[in-house]
C-alpha cells in the first residue's frame, strides 16, 4: 500500500449502471483504495458524503437530479477537504472549466487507463491537481484571446506569485512549495490566496489550467 494503512476512502458518481459496474470492480483491486460508496445522482452524492466521509469523490457530470456540478459545489461547502475528481466521457471546455470552478481538483476521462485511474487518485488525495492529457489538450486548443505579452504585468503577479504558480503546475502541494522555497506554509497559502484572486479563480485546479491555457508559464 503506498498510503500507509489507512485506505483513500472513495465514493463513485455515475448514473450509467455499467460504469459502476466496471470502474467500480476495478477500484477494489487496488490495496491502497477503498470504495465506500456508490451514488447514481448528484443528490445522492451530497448525502453519501455526509454519511461516508470520503477522501477523494469520483464524479460524473451529467447526471439527474443533481448535476456533477452543482453536487460538487454542495459538497465542497459541507466538507471542503473532500477530493473531487470529474470522471466523465465530456472534453467540453467550458464544462472543464465549470468543473474546475466549482471546486474539482482534477478531470479524467471515463477511457482512461486502470493505473492512471489510481494515480489520480492517490495524487489528489496528497492534495494535488491531476488532469488526464486528453484533458489538456483540449484547454490548450480552445478558442480563447492570445496570452498577454507580460503575464505577470497583465494579473499582476509579482515574482514571487509567478513561482509559487510554476510550483502548482508541476503538481507541488503547499508544503512541498514551502520546503523548495525555504518559507513558512502561512506565507505559500498566503500568496496562493493572492494568485487565486488576481487570476479570478477559486481552485488550485483552475489556476493551473488557466496558467495552461494562457500559457502564463515558459
Amino acid at each position: 500500500m503506498t498510503t500507509g494503512e489507512r485506505k483513500i476512502r472513495v465514493i463513485l458518481v455515475d448514473d450509467h449502471p455499467a460504469i459502476h459496474l466496471e470502474i467500480g470492480a476495478l477500484l477494489r483491486t487496488f490495496e491502497d483504495i477503498e470504495l465506500v460508496a456508490q451514488a447514481e445522482d448528484g443528490e445522492q452524492a451530497v448525502l453519501l458524503c455526509d454519511r461516508h466521509q470520503p477522501d477523494v469523490v469520483l464524479m460524473d457530470i451529467a447526471m439527474p437530479v443533481l448535476n456533477g456540478i452543482d453536487a460538487a459545489k454542495a459538497i465542497l461547502q459541507r466538507r471542503p477537504q473532500v477530493r473531487i475528481i470529474a470522471l466523465t466521457g465530456l472534453e467540453d471546455t467550458d464544462i472543464i472549466r465549470d468543473m474546475l470552478n466549482a471546486g474539482a481538483v482534477g478531470y479524467l476521462l471515463k477511457e482512461a487507463q486502470p493505473a492512471e485511474l489510481a494515480s489520480v487518485i492517490r495524487a489528489a488525495y496528497d492534495g494535488k491537481a491531476v488532469f488526464s492529457s486528453e484533458v489538456i489538450k483540449p484547454l490548450l486548443d480552445s478558442q480563447l484571446p492570445p496570452p498577454p505579452v507580460s503575464a505577470r504585468h497583465e494579473y499582476g503577479l509579482t515574482r514571487r506569485e509567478m513561482e509559487i504558480l510554476c510550483y502548482m503546475v508541476d503538481g507541488k502541494t503547499n508544503p512541498e512549495i514551502a520546503e523548495a522555497l525555504m518559507v513558512s506554509l502561512a506565507t505559500v497559502k498566503f500568496h496562493a490566496s493572492n494568485i487565486f484572486r488576481k487570476l479570478g479563480v477559486t481552485t488550485r485546479a483552475a489556476a493551473v489550467a488557466l496558467a495552461a491555457r494562457q500559457k502564463l508559464i515558459r
